[in-house]
């Protein structure tokens, strides 16, 4: 037998050793992988030990140990066992996943890497280790190394993913870095690379053409782009029906190619008929050449003929709508063409200043969709947006009413009830409008009752149209008790009758009733209920609305911010932590669907991932609830030095660098998803949105503040060792207390430079935006009892290093903050009897928000003194031990000073314990036992959720008044042991 024979056999006997190893392991390891995945830790925690005691060094069991490990919470044993395996270097894929599992569970993204670097030094043949090393560098969103390792696989084992791999990997780093730095070295690169396996006609996927199509479009190459579709690399872009012709048609109108636009999109709407951008982008390209007076050479070849006039573009919708009249079964079934009638019209008159055209007239044609399309839903959206795009004049809009009115009624004045419910959509399309266009806003306050009246009766009977319908089905009369509920809000805003709001209560929760599952009702509702500080009831119907995912952070607004201003502060505390584990879950679920993208070969995605991951990351919502969670953490938990000491330490912030971006924050909020009849308002929405972002940004930057002087505060009870000395970016140090007079300076700055027209935001209408507590806050003074305590605190600092600082400092220090704190809960004592006893539920968000103030202003305060304490002891302790000289305690400071500060404490006692008294006397269900309905039609069913709604505004007060009594009780007890004996 010849010698490379016996090698041969060798190499076949220990593959098989290996195979027969590996599917014994497996064996062995199979119960612990079940126990694991039915969660059952301690199970596993079990079977790997028993597992380990046969085999000690069996490193997969190790692995899946500290697994189990993590999943108890038992983290420090983990890593010691993890890092035991770590350093010995394991390569089979076993241990290597059951790694990368503990290493993502543990967020440290970087260790897999580690642990797939030394795996491929051992075996730098392993195709499979060099495809997990690129993965791991995905995860760490190192473009550099994943292209490093692409062409490394790609040596290894010429496929086409691994080369595209690394193209990508490119891209990314164009998009990374400055746009110079792109656009002459990165883009560039990529394109090459591309280009060479087009020439050598190694292209394979529609991926990679995407891919090719991506660096060109980065480059703004858009005739090259385009000669790749039209190329044979085009044919394989199939994804898709119209894809193609739609990609051409994007290119064609970055190269400003408007003939080939125009051609283009007038065959996509000839197979789309139905597609609305289809239409915008060929009347936009109608108008470009018109305006240019192009005209078609004799040659022109374009097919279907290109419309380079409106006339033509006319003709070609009628012959569309003929089309459709010519085959009845399409006659409803798109909506498309009409609508394209209807905004053709309006373009011409736009540009010819006439309302007729070849179409016909403006109003006509109006009133003509309304017949067609009346009864549908989409009906008054797709006739305001028109509207909205090119203004009728207010004559106009009355014509319009005026004769859809007259369709309506039989005799021309009165509309009857409806006995179908497509009659009943056609006339609330119109009572839509009517409120719409405003018809209504100079009716009197009787008339716009009147009006509620009628459109709730209205309701009421239409609900007979929608009686087999599911539970989750809206109810097709719901619209009539919305906007109903929206003209009594308008009565409510404009006359500040409170039984308005009432009515509007009343109205949408009987409607929720009959339509549990209408989120337009649970979100109005939710509004009105955080208006008046019931978050409470606010909260339930939050949760009805299942908010799950993204939607923490495009609807989450609704709840987050109100339920700790109003005094909610265990809800508040679930839902802060759900809404962050979404958001801290975000960047490795983000970074799975990179892998993914990677691995099926998804290019155009891997961009609009990392943005969407980056805009999370720098998310108003984010920022805002992350720094909420601190402060509510202090307010619950700090019960003694201890739990002060835990809760400040967990706290991750950096009292020395601020590290948000500010000019990256991105606000996210969803408020297109309200439902809104009145013009102005939604117009002013944007507006409203803008505003209450800057307001949001310095309510922000004001709690972030304090948060930083707090943990800065916190910083001087170390010791010298522990932090003396603070690094900085350039290498020079900085003390605490060097840090905390600049934090402090920051907080007068900010004082002083708050926009007052900011503080005046209203949250009308009722959809926008709800106003932070900033108004109230800078109002109430409440900062400057932080501020002083703060001064108070270096100042004593000063003094117990040797400073020759005079007392008399310190005690004006202390009165002060004394002073403040007992004038501004004196108050507020006295603002929330006064505003109760006026029985009004308007005024109690802000006697809750002024209350919730005062209990935070006297948690962060008790912290700052609780500092103080830690800081006086040890010389108290010197100064009562028995034979010890004054002089040599190395102390600028005498018995007064600890007199004085058993007074500042006795002095935060007393002011808190008043506060207290009232709250423990305060009978909130006073407020809303004068809630009555006077203006609906069923008395016996209206009276009932009334008693409802009572029921649920007292509710969410009693528990606010009780959380709040809870607080101030633990820190009274929590004071008393502040005292310097």
């Amino acid at each position: 037998m010849s010698q490379e024979e016996n090698q041969e056999m060798s190499t076949d006997d220990n593959m098989a050793a290996r195979s027969t190893d590996s599917s014994v392991n497996e064996r062995r390891l199979r119960p612990i992988y079940d126990c694991l995945d039915n969660g059952n830790n301690k199970k596993a925690l079990q079977e790997a030990e028993k597992l380990l005691k046969k085999q000690k060094d069996f490193q997969c069991a190790k692995v899946l140990k500290a697994l189990a490990l993590i999943r108890l919470g038992r983290q420090d044993e983990s890593l010691s066992t993890l890092k035991e395996v770590h350093q010995e270097g394991p390569t089979d894929d076993a241990t290597l996943q059951a790694m990368t599992i503990c290493y993502r569970e543990l967020q440290k993204p970087e260790l897999i890497a580690d642990i797939y670097e030394t795996a491929v030094k051992k075996e730098p043949q392993n195709e499979e280790l060099y495809s997990h090393l690129f993965m791991a560098y995905v995860r760490l969103g190192n473009y550099k190394k994943q292209q490093q390792t692409a062409m490394v696989l790609y040596k290894l084992k010429p496929k086409n993913p691994y080369y595209f791999w690394a193209v990508m990997s490119i891209v990314m780093q164009a998009c990374s870095s400055n746009e110079n730095l792109a656009k002459t070295m990165y883009l560039p690169l990529a394109e090459r690379m591309t280009k060479k396996f087009v020439q050598e006609d190694k292209i394979e996927a529609e991926a990679e053409v995407q891919l090719y199509l991506m660096i060109l479009n980065l480059q703004d190459k858009f005739e090259e782009a385009l000669d790749v579709l039209d190329g044979p690399l085009g044919e394989k872009v199939v994804s898709h029906l119209d894809v193609l012709p739609r990609k051409r048609a994007e290119l064609l109108t970055k190269l400003e190619r408007w003939p080939e636009v125009n051609s283009t999109y007038k065959k996509l709407i000839m197979t789309s008929p139905d597609q609305w951008s289809y239409y915008i982008e060929y009347f936009n390209s109608v108008a470009k050449l018109a305006d240019l007076e192009w005209r078609p050479d004799e040659d022109s070849s374009l097919d279907p003929p290109v419309d380079y006039t409106f006339d033509m573009a006319a003709e070609f919708i009628l012959t569309l709508l003929k089309t459709q009249r010519d085959h009845p079964a399409l006659l409803d079934h798109f909506r498309g063409p009409h609508l394209a009638k209807l905004e053709l019209a309006f373009w011409i008159r736009h540009r010819e200043n006439s309302s007729t055209s070849a179409l016909g007239n403006i109003i006509d044609l109006l009133l003509a969709y309304f017949e067609k399309f009346g009864a549908k839903g989409s009906c008054f959206l797709d006739m305001v947006r028109v509207v909205d795009s090119f203004s009728l004049t207010e004559e106009e809009k009355l014509q319009v009413l005026e004769r859809i009115k007259f369709s309506l009624s039989s005799n021309g004045k009165e509309v009857k009830l409806p006995d179908n419910v497509k009659e009943m959509q056609r006339h609330l399309c119109y009572v839509q409008l009517c409120h719409y266009f405003g018809h209504h806003e100079n009716y009197s306050k009787e008339d716009k009752l009147k009006l509620a009246i009628c459109l709730y009766e209205r309701y009421t009977h239409g609900l007979q149209f929608g009686k087999d319908l599911l539970s989750t089905d809206f109810k097709p009369s719901d619209n009539y008790a919305l906007l109903a509920a929206h003209i009594l809000i308008d009565i409510w805003e404009e006359k500040e009758d409170e039984k308005f709001l009432i009515e509007a209560l009343v109205m949408l929760e009987t409607a929720l009733k009959n339509s549990p599952s209408n989120f337009q009702i649970k979100l109005l509702l939710l509004n009105l209920y955080n208006i008046i500080g019931a978050v409470g009831a606010s909260h339930t119907l939050y949760e009805s609305l299942d908010i799950k995912h993204v939607q923490q952070e495009t609807l989450g607004y609704l709840i987050t911010s109100h339920l700790a201003a109003c005094a909610h502060f265990s809800v508040a505390s679930t839902v802060l932590t759900t809404a962050l584990r979404f958001f801290n879950s975000n960047f490795k679920d983000t970074v799975d669907f990179l892998i993914s993208c990677y691995k099926f070969g998804s290019f155009a995605k891997i961009q609009q991932i990392v943005e969407f991951r980056e805009k999370l990351n720098n998310s108003v919502q984010y920022t805002s609830i992350a720094i909420e969670r601190n402060i509510l953490d202090v307010l619950l938990e700090t019960k003694s030095h201890q739990t002060a000491k835990f809760v400040i330490g967990l706290m991750e912030v950096d009292p020395e660098k601020d590290k948000i971006e500010w000019d990256k924050l991105s606000d996210n909020r969803d408020l297109a998803l309200f439902r809104m009849w009145n013009s102005k308002h939604v117009k002013a929405m944007e507006d409203l949105k803008s505003v209450s972002l800057q307001e949001q940004v310095k309510w922000i930057k004001l709690r972030y503040l304090i948060v930083r002087a707090v943990k800065a505060a916190f910083d001087l009870t170390k010791s010298q060792a522990e932090s003396n000395h603070s690094e900085i970016s350039n290498g020079e140090k900085r003390g605490v207390q060097e840090v905390l007079e600049e934090l402090l300076t920051l907080l007068k700055e900010y004082l002083g430079n708050i926009d007052s027209e900011i503080l005046t935001y209203r949250q009308v209408p009722v959809q926008a935006p709800a106003p932070t507590r900033l108004k109230y806050y800078l109002q109430g003074r409440y900062l400057q009892v932080l501020v002083s305590l703060l001064e108070y605190l270096l100042y004593l600092q000063q003094l117990l290093e040797g400073s020759q600082s005079s007392q008399t400092k310190l005690e004006q220090l202390k009165n002060t903050v004394m002073e403040s704190l007992q004038g501004i809960f004196l108050r507020v004592q006295l603002e929330t009897l006064s505003r109760t006893a006026e029985k009004k539920v308007e005024s109690m968000r802000k006697t809750l928000e002024e209350l919730v103030n005062a209990v935070e202003t006297l948690s962060l305060s008790m912290v700052l003194v609780n500092i103080g304490h830690t800081l006086l002891k040890p010389a108290k302790l010197l100064h009562t031990k028995k034979g010890k000289k004054k002089k040599d305690l190395g102390l600028s400071i005498g018995l007064d000073t600890f007199q004085s500060f058993n007074e500042l404490v006795a002095g935060m006692e007393q002011a808190a314990s008043s506060l207290q008294q009232m709250l423990q006397q305060l009978d909130v269900t006073l407020v809303g036992a004068n809630l009555e309905a006077t203006a609906l039609n069923e008395p016996e069913g209206d009276q009932e959720v009334v008693k409802d709604i009572r029921e649920k505004i007292n509710k969410s007060y009693q528990v606010s008044v009780r959380e709040l009594n809870d607080i101030f009780y633990t820190k009274i007890k929590y004071i008393q042991t502040l005292k310097l004996w």
